[in-house]
């Protein structure tokens, strides 16, 4: 390790080198890791310290594809140290700098959250948090009331927006975990990691409605609330705003424009509590419009604001089955049939399209291929079949896929094989590679699992059946929809049946549609892979 006795500073650019510190070497006088790591052991100790014959010495800079991770027990320590890569640190590791510590965008830190304290990163400068991710792992089981200290400085400004949790524990389909600033600590600042229950914005892929729902189990107060959409997948002329409901005593106003890319109201006077359980319909806002095959509309956004004006990410549900802006290959996990399908909004012009399993999970005995069902004026030819591959050409003309345009492939998957079927596409008059497709795995009409009030989709009204049943009887449950593991009476077991499937819907398999008229001819080969998915509901 380069040493200040020298004026010597440390480098480290190489993708696969690894500093590891194991005890306490000597002290440079700046280090920059731009690739690689530097690995302080429990039992190191790691300075980065100012020379008097060099200006602006003592900084540590992560980059972008760099990493320092401190165990627990270790230190590290700078004059100044700006992360644009990662920072790990074990629970008690001591991480400092004399000067400041600046986080930028595209940065991560990742505590290791082994009990209720922390060793937080200290500074008597400021903590300037420019986004990023705080990514967590968690050694053992919190308590709701659990809270961690993890930035302590002389001021602590900005925020890291994106906290994702890795391992060791399942949040409520409600629950984030945001950085909250307040005054304290041994430097006068502290940013605190906590756990937040948040109002949930639901919307029914089917009709487009929004509800604004508490699903915590205490009230939640709300003073404002804005819904964005950077693809203008908003209808503001649908939106039933708690202005026009005349809510709260009609205290509510809409502010701005409402526009397809944004639509919101501030309370004026007051504040609104929502009890748990408490929703609110907003009507028909989503009704996003397409003009591109692939693109995923689902982009809405919901923040909120408390009475003490806190801006605060809530969480968007879509509830149902999912229609993809593509080419879709639905399969039946369960029979194995699987259908071809258009689910954009747009016209898709193919003359060739190809189903892959890299496992050899395809079944050429119950292919009903376009060219045996004469599809298209019977000109689609097949190109040869095995586990591994199954596709058709056009022989002449084209094929026009409008929305809805469905064709039954038959029983073409191994239900016993894996679920890694890829979905190729070529477009006509277009000398290109395949584009991807989507596969996605539709679990058959029936029951739904956590679908407790038989509605067709597990969302807040079957949360309400658990709690309502919780300790009693199953019986307010439909049929189907209770974990079949499970008998006695409602318990915690019920609930996380519920919160594992909340947001699924059933789907039914489209048959055959319409032939549409045929239109034109493709060369080429099928050579690249397409997306694959589960139908399940998302949260964003």
């Amino acid at each position: 390790m380069p040493s200040i006795d020298f004026d010597e500073s440390a480098t480290i650019g190489d993708p696969g080198s690894i500093a590891q510190v194991t005890d306490t070497p000597p002290t440079p006088i700046g280090l920059t890791i731009n690739s690689g790591a530097v690995e302080v052991a429990s039992t190191g100790s790691l300075s980065v310290v100012t020379s008097p014959n060099v200006g602006g010495s003592g900084g540590a800079t992560i980059n972008a594809n760099g990493r320092i991770s401190v165990a627990s027990g270790g230190s590290f320590s700078s004059v100044n140290l700006t992360v644009n890569g990662a920072l790990e640190m074990g629970s008690t590791a001591n991480v400092s700098a004399s000067q400041g510590i600046t986080f930028n965008g595209g940065s991560t830190f990742s505590p290791q959250l082994t009990s209720s304290s922390f060793n937080a990163i200290s500074t008597p400068g400021p903590i300037t948090l420019l986004g990023g991710t705080v990514s967590l792992d968690f050694g053992y089981t919190p308590s709701p009331s659990d809270t961690w200290d993890v930035f302590d400085g002389g001021s602590v400004v900005g925020n890291m927006p994106e906290v994702e949790v890795n391992s060791g524990l399942t949040l409520d389909p409600w629950q984030k975990f945001a950085i909250r600033t307040s005054a304290g600590g041994a430097n006068g600042a502290v940013g605190t990691l906590q756990l937040e229950d948040r109002v949930v914005l639901s919307i029914n892929r089917s009709t487009g409605v929004g509800t604004i729902t508490n699903m915590s189990g205490g009230a939640i107060d709300l003073d404002g609330y804005v819904i964005e959409s950077g693809l203008g997948s908003i209808n503001p002329a649908a939106f039933n705003s708690f202005s026009s409901q005349s809510l709260d005593g009609g205290s509510w106003g809409e502010f701005g424009e409402l526009v397809n890319e944004s639509i919101g109201e501030l309370r004026r006077e007051g504040i609104t509590s929502l009890a748990p359980g408490a929703s609110r319909s907003i009507g028909a806002v989503f009704d996003p419009t397409v003009t591109e095959l692939g693109t995923d509309y689902e982009d809405l956004s919901f923040s909120y604001t408390n009475e003490q004006y806190d801006s605060i990410g809530g969480v968007v549900v879509y509830e149902g089955n999912k229609k993809f802006n593509n080419l879709v290959l639905n399969v039946n996990p369960v029979t194995g049939d699987a259908v071809l399908v258009n689910e954009s909004p747009l016209s898709i012009t193919i003359d060739g399209y190809a189903v892959k399993s890299a496992s050899g999970a395809l079944l050429t005995g119950g292919w009903s291929s376009l060219e045996d069902q004469g599809a298209a004026g019977g000109d689609w030819l097949e190109i040869g079949a095995n586990s591994g591959q199954l596709g058709e050409l056009k022989a002449a003309g084209a094929t026009v896929l409008t929305q809805g345009t469905s064709y039954n492939l038959g029983a073409i998957f191994n239900t016993a094989g894996e679920e890694d079927l890829t979905l190729e596409f070529f477009f006509a008059d277009e000398d290109a590679a395949p584009s991807f497709g989507v596969v996605s795995y539709e679990e058959p009409a029936g029951a739904i699992s956590g679908d407790y009030n038989g509605n067709g989709i597990v969302d807040a009204a079957d949360y309400t059946i658990f709690r309502d049943s919780l300790g009693g009887s199953a019986a307010a449950f439909a049929d189907g929809t209770r974990n079949p593991g499970l008998s006695g009476p409602v318990g915690t077991a019920d609930y996380e049946w519920w919160r594992d499937n909340f947001g699924a819907s059933g789907a039914v398999v489209s048959s055959a549609g319409a032939v549409p008229e045929p239109l034109s001819m493709l060369l080429g080969c099928f050579a690249l892979t397409g997306l694959a998915s589960r139908r399940r509901g998302v949260v964003a």
